[in-house]
């Protein structure tokens, strides 16, 4: 073993009853600043921790006491002595594993609290290490497992230039990878990679995704999950286009975020088609589970990326104003929004030449601005009639369509003028 620098900017002096060297504790490292942590406050790591209770399940795919991670596909272990890196690894080996290998944010911010977890006060091995030749050179990183370097999560001034190699700090002060001497004795997590079929992921505008031993029928005892992950500020627009299953059996479930404990959109089995579904969130995580008592033709389904749409500014004497697609009927969960602006002499005159509206969808007029506060109309399936002619009292109308209900769609289409309050023109309207 190489010797340290003269300066070490931590100390050890903890040690177990018969005198194994323990680890270094958390605090026996400087801090750095919470600007530079994943997790800047308390509330924020509370909030992760809770999501990962409810993420990882001990479960088949990884045998006992493992931890199994859905998103990730893979096992974690947290054995509960400390030993030197080397030896760690060994240990590791004979689980059937590597020490953990971090390879993305997401999978740090859960190693991190799977750390915190099992071992709060210190700091932890991760699989990650370097080799010195002889002339104490560094050479590259390597992952344990062979798994290419393309994440790092090194807390500022690392790595240091003395010791080879990295372990992980869960603390809320001190978040983040250090390098250490890889003789000290440390608490450690191991990582083996889940048997059964891997989930599937997407990240496209668009995609589509299919039960297994599609277009077949789908085996005996199924367990699959797709995960649809689209950026910030997005949601996701899901539609079953098909789903012929054993009833109350075989079921596909679809949940507003990427864990079982997510909210549930919905919850299909036997035989439908086309049911769409709007994410509140930019993720949801689909689960198809079927047992062993008989298959069908599985499902397909088709998602797409969906965010609210910009207000449509109108302005002019007068247009035609349609639904979209029109004359085609409109996509579940459309949502349209129009500003009607006429001069300050003018108020608005409509005329709705085309209507039919679904259970649950809407139209609205709003007179005056952006709010919603006073209702000029609002047509809906119980309008079986609307007043076809009709006028604001302001020379603004907000117009909303709101479509909700994915079992039947709507069409409509309307004409609006800017007609002077003076009276001119309003002859042709009928109250």
């Amino acid at each position: 073993m190489r010797k340290p620098p003269d300066f070490v900017p931590f100390t050890v002096a903890h040690f177990t009853t018969d005198l194994t060297a323990f680890g270094l504790r958390e605090s026996d490292r400087s801090a750095v600043s919470k600007s530079s942590l994943p997790f800047p406050n308390t509330m924020q790591l509370f909030y992760f921790i809770f999501w990962t209770i409810f993420l990882y399940v001990l479960s088949d795919p990884c045998g006992d006491e493992w931890i199994f991670v859905t998103r990730l596909h893979s096992c974690y272990l947290a054995p509960h002595q400390p030993l030197p890196w080397h030896e760690a690894e060994h240990h590791c080996l004979t689980e059937g594993g590597h020490l953990v290998s971090v390879n993305s944010a997401e999978e740090s911010q859960f190693v991190r609290a799977l750390a915190n977890q099992h071992n709060p006060q210190f700091l932890t091995w991760i699989g990650l290490n370097r080799r010195a030749n002889l002339n104490y050179t560094h050479q590259p990183w390597l992952w344990s497992n062979g798994d290419p370097v393309d994440f790092t999560n090194f807390q500022i001034g690392e790595p240091s230039e003395w010791g080879d190699c990295v372990a992980l700090s869960s603390s809320m002060e001190s978040s983040g990878w250090i390098t250490i001497d890889c003789e000290y004795s440390q608490f450690f997590l191991c990582e083996k990679s889940a048997d059964g079929i891997p989930p599937v992921v997407m990240t496209t505008d668009t995609g589509e995704f299919y039960s297994p031993g599609y277009p077949g029928n789908y085996p005996d005892h199924s367990l699959a999950y797709y995960f649809i992950e689209l950026p910030p500020h997005q949601r996701v627009l899901i539609t079953v286009e098909y789903i012929v299953s054993e009833k109350h059996r075989d079921i596909l479930q679809i949940f507003d975020g990427t864990f079982e404990g997510s909210p549930i959109l919905a919850r299909l089995s036997g035989i439908h088609h086309n049911n769409s579904f709007l994410s509140q969130s930019n993720t949801i995580m689909v689960l198809f589970s079927s047992d062993g008592g008989g298959s069908g033709a599985g499902f397909k389904a088709r998602y797409s990326s969906w965010s609210v749409p910009p207000l449509e500014r109108l302005q002019g004497e007068g247009s035609v104003i349609e639904s979209s697609n029109f004359p085609d009927f409109a996509p579940p969960f459309t949502l349209q929004r129009f500003l009607i602006l006429c001069s300050s002499d003018q108020h608005v005159h409509f005329n709705i030449t085309d209507f039919h509206i679904a259970t649950e969808d809407q139209l609205s007029f709003y007179d005056g601005s952006v709010s919603r506060q006073h209702v000029l109309r609002i047509f809906n399936v119980n309008s079986n009639v609307p007043t076809q002619f009709f006028r604001s009292i302001e020379n603004v109308v907000h117009v909303v369509f709101e479509a909700k209900d994915s079992y039947d769609l709507s069409r409509w289409r309307f004409r609006y003028d800017c007609v002077r309050k003076d009276g001119i023109g309003d002859e042709i309207i009928i109250p």
